[in-house]
């Protein structure tokens, strides 16, 4: 008796990748001049799973993320393909941020910001890093009086479950010129404070003929007022006079020493006390705006030995102040004052 033995297989079906593709514009109406994004979402379906990408476009933006869900236990994956803008096109969103207090109205910026980033997501909780680059960026102020050239700017922002926070920054600039000042090589490096305040841990700056280090400070970006003690060491004289025209008219020498600085991007700066003093290795002399009195306002010309009640008397045994026609001399700028 023969038995027929039945071999049943399943047809292996192979499905075609499926796409989908949404598209429109989107328009911030709470920024002057309205910038209009093109925006594109696409969905592929390939070998049973899901992949998302988003692209946004405008004029100075490009911005290009893709996603993958969650599937089998493991969290989706979510990464920032390209992301640029264009600060001087996209200026009027600057200025209407959470910094525009802070901002003049008048700031112009030039540059392309670079925002990167990858991390993961489950449901509505999203995580990761996201990383920012500014090179050779530019800002000024014409009702300020400044301008800073060749901006680099390095950070990285942490993505958690309470939103976003800043983790590092870096930030240097070439030169910077406020009003009769000029600057170069500032420094900066900062990490993400409380309440999203920023400590600053390392600032410096070459200015005056030599270099300035303050002392760390924490800053909040959106209302940014700093209050710190600067080091100077190798400050030229020479340069100081320029921004004391009304107390001298030239100088030479080196300063060192340590002042309290305070700064606002609305009030400027302000200087508090401390304590400078002539560098050893450097000798120094001043030569004063002439100001009448400024020395000998409370000084006699003649000295006198015996009483006024004496009258006459009292004037004709008087002599010549030695000291006066000195101090004279230097408070007319006429004679140098040597430290």
């Amino acid at each position: 008796m023969a038995l027929g033995i039945v071999s049943l297989r399943a047809a292996t079906v192979s499905m075609p990748p499926i796409t989908g593709e949404l598209s429109g514009d989107f328009t911030a109406l709470q920024v002057p001049g309205k910038p209009t994004v093109a925006w594109k979402a696409r969905a592929k379906l390939e070998g049973g799973a899901w992949r998302f990408e988003l692209v946004a476009t405008a004029p100075g933006l490009a911005v290009r993320a893709e996603a993958t869900p969650s599937s089998n236990g493991a969290p989706g994956r979510w990464r920032i393909v390209e992301g640029t803008m264009d600060l001087a096109a996209w200026r009027p969103l600057l200025l209407t941020h959470a910094l525009a207090p802070a901002l003049p109205p008048d700031l112009e910026v030039e540059g392309t910001a670079v925002v990167g980033g990858a991390g993961e997501w489950r449901g509505r909780d999203v995580t990761g890093v996201l990383t920012f680059s500014l090179a050779k960026g530019r800002a000024r102020s014409a009702a300020q009086d400044w301008r800073a050239d060749d901006i680099v700017v390095d950070g990285e922002i942490i993505l958690g479950p309470d939103g976003l926070a800043l983790h590092s920054v870096e930030l240097s600039i070439g030169t910077i010129q406020a009003a009769t000042i000029t600057a170069h090589r500032l420094a900066v490096a900062a990490v993400g404070g409380e309440h999203g305040q920023l400590d600053v841990r390392r600032a410096g700056i070459d200015a005056l003929g030599g270099h300035i280090e303050l002392t760390p400070f924490v800053v909040d970006p959106a209302a940014p007022e700093v209050q710190t003690t600067a080091e100077l060491g190798g400050v030229a004289l020479g340069d100081l006079a320029t921004l004391l025209p009304e107390a001298l008219s030239a100088a030479s020498g080196q300063m060192e020493g340590r002042i309290s600085v305070r700064w606002s991007a609305r009030m400027g700066f302000d200087v508090d006390a401390g304590a400078l003093k002539v560098a050893d290795n450097a000798p120094a002399d001043l030569r004063l705006t002439a100001s009448p009195g400024f020395l000998t306002g409370k000084m006699p010309l003649r000295i006198q030995f015996l009483p006024p009640w004496l009258g006459p008397l009292a004037r004709w045994v008087a002599i010549d102040n030695p000291a006066y026609d000195m101090l004279h001399r230097i408070e007319m700028g006429e004679t140098l004052l040597i430290i």
